[in-house]
């Protein structure tokens, strides 16, 4: 069973040789939908690709490799849309990286792969943060937050107003954020999310 599977991926990358294709990424297919994920949190990323390959390193970030000549059928999907692409990719230099991450089913050689490529990130759920606001001295200092590892290089104002978030440890009671002018809106950077809207005379 298993020399006739190799038979016929060898007869598959035979008749690649003698496709006319030109070099670069291909796009033959493309749709975008919206996606009906149940978990908005997720992203979720595979890949088949088929073909022949060279220059296959392996490390511990991960595996890397050359497409010189590649099949591959792609679909992504995030809480906002999905994405269906279907391509071929022939390359003399340009490498493709996979990280650890990333799990793999199928075929990997020196010279051939054929398989799937899975890649599945859960986006961290925002912390709540509790503050006091002081209008007169312009601060908010934290009340309260749920979890101990929350960074401050995690928190971004995207309002019109400024403000100095510290810059370093992790946030907790007690401290704070000063300055502030204007309307402060912080973000919670991993998810996008809106934590707290304050606004400064």
């Amino acid at each position: 069973m298993k020399i006739k599977i190799l038979g016929i991926v060898g007869v598959l990358l035979l008749i690649l040789n003698f496709i006319p294709l030109t070099s670069g990424l291909v796009i033959l297919q493309e749709q975008e939908i919206q996606s009906k994920i149940e978990s908005r949190g997720d992203y979720i990323q595979t890949m088949f690709i088929f073909g022949r390959i060279q220059q296959l390193q392996s490390t511990e970030e991960g595996i890397s490799f050359i497409p010189s000549n590649v099949y591959l059928f792609m679909k992504q999907k995030s809480p906002e849309m999905a994405v269906t692409y279907v391509g071929h990719v022939r390359s003399a230099d340009q490498r493709m990286y996979f990280s650890q991450e990333t799990t793999f089913k199928g075929f990997l050689s020196l010279k051939i792969i054929c398989g799937i490529f899975r890649f599945q990130y859960h986006t961290p759920e925002a912390p709540s943060i509790i503050f006091h606001m002081d209008t007169e001295a312009r601060i908010l200092t934290v009340m309260s937050v749920d979890s101990s590892e929350v960074l401050w290089t995690d928190l971004q104002n995207v309002g019109d107003g400024s403000c100095t978030i510290p810059t370093e440890g992790y946030i907790d009671a007690g401290e704070q954020i000063t300055d502030c002018y204007g309307t402060i809106s912080l973000v919670y950077i991993p998810s996008q999310t809106l934590i707290a809207t304050f606004t400064f005379p």
